[in-house]
């Protein structure tokens, strides 16, 4: 007798298709790692709030870029970033200087932001979790838009492609996490900080636990 709910049926194949993927890449799989919640029982973010996030990261990736005055000047002029920062996000952009480990931090977020104009249907395609998104096109496709522009034209996917995305990016975290444990070089190539920082938007986009940006966790 067949006594899996629809939902959980979707959750399983979306599984059993993510495991099929990272197999292809060479990635190793973990088949006891739970299902994530299938997109019947999940809810996107509205889409203000993530054309507000998305120039929030933005911002926080320009802080780590040497010679940033001028672009930081400009987005928070064009945007008033300082009431879309966290709590966290503010303590970073008053202290002078940045030590290197926080520039690095800071520039990593263009992952995170790129996940979120690809949900947004403004990036055509996300890479594969072993390349890095060009920063200078994220910030081209922003700048000569203005905020009330970007939310207007904004072509959410499909929830489902979405929750897809974010299934692969889970199981690719178990894998870099596990190499990192037993001293291996990361699995098919996966990029360690681009696997977390687009898992991380993931996990904030479709309300996983329902945190706030700071509070988001990604665990496996």
């Amino acid at each position: 007798m067949d006594v899996i709910g629809a939902g959980q049926r979707d959750a399983h194949t979306r599984k059993v298709r993510s495991e099929a993927l990272l197999s292809a890449w060479g990635v190793p799989i973990n088949p006891a790692l739970p299902t994530l919640e299938s997109e019947t029982n999940t809810r996107l973010r509205p889409v203000a709030e993530i054309v507000s996030r998305v120039l929030a990261l933005c911002y926080v990736a320009l802080l780590g870029q040497p010679d940033n005055a001028f672009a930081l000047d400009f987005l928070d002029q064009r945007y008033d970033i300082q009431p879309k920062l966290t709590a966290n996000e503010r303590v970073l952009a008053t202290k002078h200087p940045l030590t290197q480990v926080e520039r690095d931090d800071a520039s990593w977020r263009y992952e995170a932001m790129g996940v979120l104009l690809w949900i947004l249907g403004a990036l055509r395609e996300l890479p594969d979790p072993v390349d890095e998104i060009d920063a200078r096109m994220l910030v081209a496709l922003i700048k000569p838009h203005t905020e009330s522009d970007l939310i207007a034209s904004a072509k959410p996917r499909q929830l489902a492609h979405i929750v897809d995305a974010a299934d692969v990016h889970y199981r690719c975290l178990w894998a870099v996490r596990d190499a990192h444990l037993h001293g291996r070089p990361s699995a098919g190539n996966l990029n360690p900080m681009v696997v977390s920082q687009r898992l991380y938007a993931f996990n904030w986009a479709i309300q996983y636990q329902n945190r706030p940006w700071d509070d988001v966790i990604i665990d496996t």
